[in-house]
């Protein structure tokens, strides 16, 4: 090659071929795409878990001081002047609440005294009335299975 535009390889370099690698892997070897293999994820460390005493509700109790008094109510049996005696009753104890409930009016009173002198009023009118007590004074029925009777 003779061609003023272009050199002449030179053949006395020679190709050092020690610093490639060989192919090593067994025939049956398939590298996996990238789009398959799993992604390379950084380890991170794990933060203490803090927990709290779920039962500290439970130990503040004695710090209460008042408790929600439960006011039981009174039921007053339908009469043919019921409207009568309940207007009187509201204009006695103003906060009192009335609905009707089973076929009776319920009579919710606001503070146990209004409910004391409520029971006067009814039993002055003889005016019938069921009151419903509150749980913590009603008695415990206990039932003992396998007791033998006298």
């Amino acid at each position: 090659m003779s061609c003023t535009k272009h050199r002449e390889a030179i053949k006395d370099v020679e190709m050092d071929e020690t610093g490639q690698l060989v192919d090593s892997s067994p025939p049956d070897f398939q590298t996996v795409s990238p789009k398959h293999s799993a992604k390379i994820r950084s380890v991170k460390p794990k933060s203490p878990i803090k927990t709290t005493n779920l039962f500290q509700n439970l130990m503040d109790l004695e710090d209460k001081e008042n408790p929600k008094i439960s006011i039981p109510d009174i039921n007053l049996k339908l009469d043919h002047e019921y409207n009568l005696t309940l207007q009187e009753i509201n204009r006695k104890f103003p906060n009192t609440e009335n609905s009707y409930d089973r076929g009776n009016i319920r009579i919710l009173p606001h503070t146990l005294d209004d409910r004391v002198n409520i029971i006067k009023f009814l039993n002055e009118n003889n005016k019938e009335y069921v009151l419903s007590e509150a749980p913590e004074n009603r008695p415990i029925k206990i039932v003992v299975k396998g007791f033998p009777r006298p």
